[in-house]
């Protein structure tokens, strides 16, 4: 069976610094596990149904000659791989959600459900329609380096603050944005689509790459945030609005990214120095950090830094995580 791992649930790492205290004593609680178990089934049976119709679902959700062309190559060797695969596949990665909810709730992490009164004005519609549009943009692309077709899911039903890039077994990469994040009062769509370009970004971002196990293939987490300052939002929003400046442009992205950040350390990196655009992290790489966050300073200034990609002849990420 092939490798299957999940990479960068962007923030969900943060429940690590959450096994302490009560915390840790609500960890061996069954009665989260038991809720999350329940819910997980169904969701299971509606990853599989999901994973099952993806072959016969991206020509019509991509409908372009280019990306079509591309998928039937694909499909044509694919069609034959065996369900079961797939079926294990989905089932390793419940097991590991399961557990790493099972402590959020013991934490009494984020988390905002479907039926919540006080959510945000980013709908699931508009959440789509952004992972739609950028799917476009980077399809062939992310085919041309992986191999395999790459989709975002929006799982509205998710309560919690997430989002990650998973390589399944045989038919795709996907990346999973979870609809408590989506939901969240100071969400806007700008900020979405930072957060889908990031992950974009490990796919396609290129190097430096992480050291992380099975996922050698996939930017680290600075360079990611760099691709999706200085590629990915470029491109969108001018898709989006075609007479914006350069300059327009830079300030729409750091607003973006400045927005993501303030709302991340409300509700999942508390513990965070609080970040702004008027100010840079003090830090200083000696050696480059392939497998863990950089501070939320260091990530905002990386956006800048993208972003000043579009203003200015040169342009780097930040010292604080890429040494000179």
């Amino acid at each position: 069976m092939r490798k299957t791992h999940a990479i960068s649930f962007l923030l969900s790492v943060s429940l690590l610094s959450k096994f302490k205290g009560r915390s840790l004593k609500g960890l061996f609680d069954l009665r989260p596990f038991t809720k999350i178990l329940s819910w997980g089934t169904f969701r299971l049976y509606q990853i599989i149904k999901g994973v099952r119709g993806v072959l016969n679902g991206f020509e019509e959700l991509l409908g372009t000659e280019e990306i079509n062309s591309q998928y039937d190559e694909f499909a044509r060797g694919h069609r034959q791989k065996r369900y079961i695969h797939r079926m294990l596949k989905t089932l390793f990665m419940l097991i590991v959600l399961v557990f790493s909810f099972t402590s959020a709730s013991a934490a009494e992490y984020f988390s905002i459900p479907v039926d919540a009164a006080n959510v945000g004005p980013v709908t699931q519609a508009n959440a789509e329609k952004i992972s739609a549009d950028l799917i476009r943009l980077y399809f062939v692309e992310a085919f041309q380096k992986t191999q395999k077709p790459m989709m975002i899911q929006v799982l509205w039903e998710m309560p919690y603050f997430g989002a990650g890039v998973v390589e399944e077994a045989g038919p795709v990469i996907a990346i999973k944005v979870f609809g408590g994040m989506i939901r969240n009062p100071e969400m806007t769509e700008d900020i979405l689509a930072a957060v889908m370009c990031h992950e974009i970004g490990h796919v396609i971002g290129g190097a430096p790459y992480q050291d992380v196990i099975d996922a050698e293939w996939t930017s680290v987490e600075g360079q990611s945030d760099f691709f999706a300052a200085s590629k990915c939002l470029p491109r969108y929003f001018q898709m989006l609005q075609p007479r914006l400046t350069n300059v327009q442009l830079k300030q729409k992205i750091e607003l973006a990214a400045l927005g993501f950040f303030l709302i991340s350390q409300k509700y999942a990196t508390p513990d965070q120095v609080s970040v702004s655009l008027e100010k840079t992290a003090p830090e200083v790489a000696i050696e480059l950090n392939r497998h863990s966050y950089p501070s939320d300073q260091c990530r905002l200034d990386t956006f800048k830094a993208g972003a000043a990609c579009l203003t200015e002849a040169t342009c780097r990420a930040p010292v604080c995580w890429l040494p000179k």
